[in-house]
């Protein structure tokens, strides 16, 4: 049982799809999936499956059936993010696959049966449900962001710009980052610049640009991204997906387009009030409008409300909703692996009258006897123990035990101000599968303990 991440890039097409699609990565190797990657690209997608990529990864043009079909084999869900695959493609996956995740943020195509991610407003979805066509999640709740893009900290709001995050994107084939650099300092010369420049050949070019004001950096991962994004007044990048990004940080942003697949991503985040657009890649009078927008918006009042806006909109949880919803999973409560500082917790739902009231053994568990019991648990390779988790709280217990005749016996609880929502069936959904992932080749038949 494995995911498959369908996508692509190089350096002509951006590595944006890429970024993004980490997020399902993480989300399902966190749960014990296997995550494997198909990249249809150039050596810069190669690249980067060297060094940022969840699970396994391959540079393969499958977009061809004989390329495909080998991978299609024991796939629980399949993610496809193309702006280039044909609808044939999508049809071959959608027979194979159970689960299909569509990612479009153009509308590009009526797609078959699955789910269809458009995270932009502004954009209506091709949509075919009477031809039993996919379903639709739509609206920034399903922007696809990395993890570390959730649960920013607070955020204090200086009463002028004193640092400045620059990035104009992992490839900047339109060379802006220097003019902007140059502009920004023109403006605001005692401001501090944070220059973000993935390429080696272009921090090698540009290097001229460091002084005691101006540092630049090379490629970096999203903690070392949302790190200086923490650091900001202000920030001025590409009009893409690091927009999204920014925003969920409170970050008040500047947005130049570089690409046409740019202009109603960016339209929307300024519906929104979290960014200013302030021209394009080829407008004689973008860095004229750079300038004028670096002087109005050195105001406290406009930066902490654009930030305030973002912070509103973008909330890094949208990995997690398109999961649950396309897998029947439960997004609240989230299920994760029992450890010892559960105990307690675990301990107290099992002692609850209501739950001892339906086990095979209805006696108080002493805490000693629990404690052992516990601790043996956690580590066995013929059990696994999940717990559901609510804002840091314990609120309920999963187990899967491998039994003699290579059947798996289940139990379940839940404390009691957590049922009655459905969340139990949820969890077992997610929990069968988790059971399936680490046990392969193996049935299952359920009966409930408590």
């Amino acid at each position: 049982m494995h995911v498959l991440i369908l996508t692509e890039g190089s350096l002509s097409w951006g590595l944006g799809h890429l970024y993004r699609c980490l997020g399902f990565a993480r989300y399902f190797a966190n749960k014990g999936i296997a995550v494997t990657w198909l990249v249809c690209g150039d050596q810069r997608a190669a690249d980067f499956l060297e060094k940022h990529t969840v699970g396994s990864g391959v540079l393969l043009d499958w977009t061809k059936p004989e390329n495909l079909a080998y991978y299609l084999d024991g796939c629980l869900c399949a993610i496809v993010d193309s702006y280039h695959a044909p609808l044939e493609c999508y049809k071959q996956i959608a027979l194979h696959v159970p689960h299909c995740v569509w990612v479009d943020d153009s509308a590009r195509i009526a797609y078959p049966r699955g789910t269809v991610v458009n995270p932009n407003p502004l954009i209506t979805q091709q949509h075919d449900s009477q031809a039993g066509g996919s379903e639709l999640l739509s609206g920034f709740e399903y922007q696809l962001l990395r993890e570390e893009f959730s649960n920013p900290p607070s955020r204090t709001y200086c009463d002028d710009v004193q640092r400045i995050l620059v990035m104009i994107g992992a490839t900047d084939l339109r060379r802006l980052t220097p003019r902007i650099v140059e502009a920004i300092q023109t403006a605001l010369p005692e401001t501090i610049l944070d220059v973000i420049v993935p390429s080696t050949d272009q921090q090698r070019e540009w290097m001229y640009l460091a002084s005691d004001k101006v540092t630049l950096y090379g490629e970096l991962d999203a903690r070392g991204v949302c790190s200086l994004m923490h650091l900001a007044d202000l920030a001025v990048t590409a009009a893409g997906q690091t927009l999204c990004e920014s925003a969920s940080q409170g970050l008040p942003t500047l947005a130049v387009g570089v690409a046409e697949n740019q202009r109603l991503h960016a339209e929307a985040m300024q519906n929104v009030g979290a960014i200013r657009f302030v021209g394009w890649h080829n407008d004689p009078h973008l860095l004229d409008h750079l300038t004028s927008a670096l002087m109005d918006i050195r105001s406290l009042e406009i930066r902490r409300k654009m930030g305030g806006l973002g912070l509103a909109t973008l909330d890094g949880r949208g990995v997690q909703r398109i999961g649950c919803a396309v897998l029947g999973w439960c997004d609240n409560p989230t299920l994760r692996k029992a450890v010892h500082l559960d105990s307690e917790q675990v301990w107290r739902i099992s002692n609850h009258p209501s739950v001892r009231e339906y086990s095979i053994n209805k006696d108080e568990i002493p805490w000693d006897e629990h404690e052992k019991w516990f601790s043996n648990a956690i580590v066995s390779a013929n059990l696994l123990f999940f717990v559901a988790e609510n804002d840091g709280k314990v609120v309920g217990q999963l187990r899967y035990k491998l039994s003699s005749d290579k059947t798996s016996e289940v139990s379940v609880s839940l404390s009691p101000d957590t049922r009655g929502g459905g969340i139990a069936a949820r969890l077992l959904k997610e929990g069968d599968v988790r059971c399936f992932a680490a046990w392969p080749q193996r049935q299952s038949s359920r009966r409930y303990l408590y």
